[in-house]
């Protein structure tokens, strides 16, 4: 099944709702601060908010802005960014489900030899791996939720392309 490849990137709308709603507490903050009537304490948490929803609002700036690829599918496998594997072949993905946790989608993947491919997750991805199956998830999971797709889109495709290449 030769096909060209399918690129999904992050979700301008979704980062741009995020976005407002980290600035807002960073404006509740600032105002805060400006009251002349603010006790030291109240100082000291307006900080605390300015400065946590403010690396929050920088962090979904970064994501609104970026418009590399997030998931690429294509004949050859899937490739997620976020990850960091590189492209897993159709061949090593024996099935996926598609699972949430609240709002927030993914899929799950059971690949075929799963010690290789733990073995070349980043160090924060290995850590996670046993926690992530340990709630009932997969060791490696494509998340899915912040895409310009519907979770639901993208899980089609791959499991589209899984029966493909099991047959």
């Amino acid at each position: 099944m030769e096909s060209k490849p399918i690129i999904f990137r992050n979700s301008k709308a979704r980062f741009a709702f995020l976005r407002l709603f980290a600035a807002l507490p960073v404006a509740c903050c600032g105002v805060m601060l400006s009251d002349p009537t603010c006790t030291p304490a109240e100082r000291v948490a307006s900080w605390c908010g300015i400065v946590m929803f403010g690396s929050c609002e920088a962090f979904f700036l970064w994501m609104y802005l970026d418009r590399r690829a997030r998931i690429i599918i294509d004949s050859e496998g899937v490739f997620d960014r976020l990850l960091g594997l590189g492209r897993i072949p159709w061949t090593e993905i024996l099935g996926a489900r598609l699972e949430f946790m609240g709002e927030d989608a993914m899929v799950c993947l059971e690949l075929r030899d799963p010690q290789e491919w733990i073995a070349r997750l980043p160090a924060r991805h290995r850590f996670l791996a046993p926690a992530n199956q340990a709630i009932g998830f997969s060791q490696f999971n494509l998340i899915i939720s912040n895409l310009d797709a519907a979770p639901e889109q993208v899980f089609a495709l791959i499991k589209g392309h899984l029966r493909h290449s099991n047959d």
